[in-house]
């Protein structure tokens, strides 16, 4: 019996007919997007030497991939978003929600609070080709939010500052002008992420661990 693993390339094998990547894409998704997410040094993975400091990873469940310290982003639409953290991750919508308005009167005024609040945006991300968001859920971000707005459905270019204070040194978003021509997908791709982000439910309890956002 062979057992040579190179004679699997000379069988006369077949593709599925139904193996296409549009049914790879339904089969292997999740409701939730990949997020974008600033390692800074208080981050336990990069604590760990796992993930390099100053960098934004493309974090999906378990899996982070790392985008460098820039990458190229087209910002498609933003949301209201507040979220609880711990000890089960809910996310809400409405700021009319008293539970939206709970999460973000907790991270204003409690010390470690678990909770974060601020402008949510979908990216669609030409270098990967996939759709992101970026959860602007900390003073830091919150405060280059008002910067990524206008750029609404333009091209630009996300990079990471390092900010020092007289006790404190951390990383933070800031986002430029980019020029380059990029590739966007088909329209309507475009048209049904934008209308599902743009249309949540008002509370969604997440089963993925975001708790590493927390910055200031």
């Amino acid at each position: 019996m062979a057992n040579d693993l190179t004679v699997l390339q000379d069988l006369p094998i077949t593709v599925s007919k139904y193996a296409t990547p549009q049914a790879l894409a339904t089969l292997t998704s999740s409701s939730f997007l990949p997020r974008i997410q600033v390692m800074g040094g208080n981050n336990d993975i990069v604590k760990e030497g796992k993930f390099p400091i100053g960098h934004y990873a493309l974090v999906s469940g378990q899996n982070l991939d790392d985008l460098g310290d820039q990458f190229i982003g087209i910002v498609l639409a933003w949301r209201p978003k507040a979220m609880q953290f711990q000890p089960e991750v809910v996310a809400y919508y409405d700021p009319d929600n008293e539970g939206f308005k709970s999460v973000k009167n907790r991270a204003d005024n409690e010390p470690q609070s678990g909770c974060g609040y601020g402008p949510e945006f979908l990216l669609w991300l030409p270098d990967k080709e996939k759709f992101a968001s970026f959860f602007c859920s900390n003073i830091t971000a919150r405060q280059e939010a008002p910067n990524i707005l206008t750029f609404m459905r333009k091209a630009c270019l996300f990079q990471i500052i390092l900010i020092k204070s007289k006790k404190y040194t951390w990383h933070g978003p800031r986002v430029n002008k980019c020029d380059m021509e990029v590739q966007l997908p088909a329209t309507d791709i475009l048209t049904e992420a934008i209308n599902t982000f743009n249309n949540p439910p008002s509370t969604e309890v997440e089963i993925v661990d975001t708790k590493d956002e927390r910055e200031r």
